[in-house]
């Protein structure tokens, strides 16, 4: 089977699971925190935000540890998850997520099936760290958030790796150097 039909099939296992851990589980349930009063945070926020963007404060040479932090995507009413073209590039950008892994895991054609679910695990192991330990450490994001999200990658990419795996024979591509 070629390396595009199984990231086609890999992307579609990372994107189901994506609406399984974000939609269906409380999976991510305990690491969300709402505002007292949410309406009031808005008002402030659009007024002085304004333009979509990330914020961050502080800001600036001002980093005392004596302040409150916070780290905000904003974004204009409308513009919530689930439109039609956020799905259509939600799957692709897992698609072409999956073509990256299933070309480092084709480069060891002699692995067999648990040694490639193996390593789909370890891309799904360093996809996390790499980023969510990134925010842990340098924006202060909670540990439990953190930990969550590295699960879900880890999660994620197994169950790839569990649906390719024995299907990537010798032909899912020449052995990179």
């Amino acid at each position: 089977m070629n390396r595009i039909l199984l990231s086609g099939l890999a992307g579609v296992v990372l994107f189901v699971w994506g609406f399984v851990a974000h939609g269906l589980l409380p999976f991510h349930d305990g690491v969300f925190h709402a505002f007292g009063d949410e309406t009031r945070v808005a008002a402030v926020l659009a007024e002085q935000g304004g333009e979509p963007g990330v914020y961050y404060l502080p800001i600036g040479a001002d980093q005392a540890t004596d302040r409150l932090r916070a780290f905000v995507n904003l974004q204009p009413p409308g513009a919530g998850p689930g439109t039609g073209q956020q799905i259509a590039v939600g799957l692709l950008i897992q698609i072409l997520a999956a073509f990256v892994g299933i070309t480092l895991v084709a480069g060891t054609p002699e692995a067999g099936y648990a040694r490639r679910v193996g390593r789909f695990a370890l891309l799904g192991l360093i996809i996390g760290f790499s980023s969510q330990g990134f925010y842990w450490n340098w924006f202060g994001f909670p540990s439990d958030y953190a930990m969550v999200m590295i699960l879900d990658n880890l999660i994620g990419w197994t169950l790839a790796g569990l649906a390719v795996a024995g299907l990537m024979g010798a032909d899912a591509g020449p052995e990179l150097p």
